[in-house]
């Protein structure tokens, strides 16, 4: 990450992954096009000298909690603590718990110093403080200042200096200091905070439990957000109810009220399509998978396709179903093969992420669809969709993923079956 620069020295700071230290580049010895694309094993020079002719090794200093202070503080920013040697991503940087005055004092910093960089570098040290059980406690203790926090280093992550006059630090803390009391009750529905605001309320309900009447009051919120004119907005609702959460039960209605305003932005050229396509592909699953009380497979054709058109990939292999068993469209088993043999050859090294795609391939080589029949091919896939399904569900699980190993179960046990009555027969 380049910082400040003085004179003819950039601060390219990076770690040497086998030193555990940061490292300093002087850029007027160093004859390259671009240093901030080089990692420090694979810098590549335009001539013979080594990367010890161009990098000046800094013993490691770890530290301690007042130098941590004052860099959440930006009292000192992290390429000046780089050139002392200090390596700030330590248990020390992710124990210390930040105080609403040092977030105060780093808004103020910040704002003084007019310097994207040094600022885009903070948000890389909250991101790790997010995933640190400082973080945690902090949610459970001040869940007003995680918000807060979170807020401000999302916000700057994404800030454009070329547009903004730093006032917008300045407007998060006087949003902050009108709701730190309780964010639930006394939070604006326009505010920027809102969503960080219910996200967490639902980390903080999964690790302290559920207060009633703090639960009526998010539903409350949940309930106004679809008068919103921001889609974002529309579309915390649409995923709350879908499946519901640990606060609100699920109510695919609702979902589908919320989801079709969002694919009604599709032709507006003010809003990113992307999440159209998202809302598209999940209306089809609602109308494909009965959620409404029947099954309305010519919606589902209608919102499959075209999320399919537009990248997605669920909808892709649910248009397979649809051509496979005859499902508002005419089936058509080559039409079906050709559609997620496709896919599979897109999704490439993907494969882990999709085992909904390697599953159907089986299918497809254990069924003849579009092919011929071939089960050591079928029993490869299967297993294939189950060890990556088994990956998905222990790091990041979706909705419906339990069903679907039940359906690579039965496809195994479909084989094995198949396997005994074979053994059972004499030629």
């Amino acid at each position: 990450m380049r910082g400040d620069h003085s004179g003819d020295i950039y601060y390219e700071l990076y770690t040497d992954i086998d030193n555990g230290y940061f490292r300093v580049i002087s850029t007027s010895e160093m004859e390259c096009t671009d240093i901030s694309t080089f990692s420090p094993l694979t810098i590549q020079l335009d001539d013979d000298r080594g990367i010890d002719d161009y990098v000046t090794p800094l013993e490691p200093v770890d530290p301690d909690a007042e130098t941590v202070r004052r860099l959440w503080r930006m009292d000192v920013t992290p390429w000046e603590l780089a050139e002392k040697g200090m390596y700030p991503f330590t248990d020390i940087w992710t124990n210390y718990v930040p105080t609403e005055d040092d977030i105060f004092r780093f808004i103020e910093n910040a704002s003084a110093r007019k310097n994207p960089m040094a600022v885009s570098l903070w948000t890389i040290f909250c991101a790790e403080f997010f995933l640190s059980a400082g973080f945690a406690e902090m949610v459970n203790s001040n869940f007003p200042l995680a918000v807060f926090l979170e807020t401000v280093s999302r916000d700057s992550l994404y800030f454009d200096s070329s547009t903004d006059e730093w006032s917008y630090l300045e407007n998060l803390k006087t949003s902050y200091l009108e709701y730190r009391r309780d964010p639930l009750a006394d939070m604006r529905d326009d505010d920027p905070h809102l969503l960080d605001m219910m996200t967490l309320f639902e980390v903080k309900v999964s690790r302290t439990g559920i207060n009633p009447d703090a639960a009526a009051e998010y539903e409350a919120r949940l309930e106004r957000m679809l008068g919103s004119r921001d889609p974002q907005l529309w579309r915390y609702y649409a995923y709350a109810y879908y499946g519901g959460n640990e606060i609100v039960s699920c109510n695919w209605k609702k979902s589908e009220t919320a989801l079709l305003m969002l694919y009604s932005l599709s032709k507006d050229p003010r809003f990113k399509r992307e999440i159209c396509f998202e809302a598209a592909n999940s209306l089809g699953y609602i109308y494909y998978s009965n959620r409404l009380g029947r099954p309305d497979y010519k919606k589902a054709y209608r919102f499959f396709s075209f999320a399919a058109e537009n990248g997605m990939i669920e909808a892709t292999y649910k248009l397979f179903d649809m051509f496979r068993n005859g499902h508002g469209v005419k089936k058509d088993l080559r039409r079906a093969w050709k559609i997620i043999s496709n896919l599979h050859s897109v999704i490439g090294e993907d494969e882990i992420k999709y085992p909904d795609v390697a599953l159907r391939m089986g299918y497809c080589f254990r069924d003849g669809i579009g092919i011929e029949v071939d089960l050591e091919s079928a029993r490869e896939y299967f297993i294939r969709a189950k060890n990556s399904l088994e990956y998905r569900l222990n790091h990041a699980p979706q909705y419906g993923d339990n069903a679907v190993m039940m359906n690579v179960n039965r496809a195994l046990a479909s084989l094995d079956r198949n396997d005994k009555s074979s053994k059972g027969k004499s030629c």
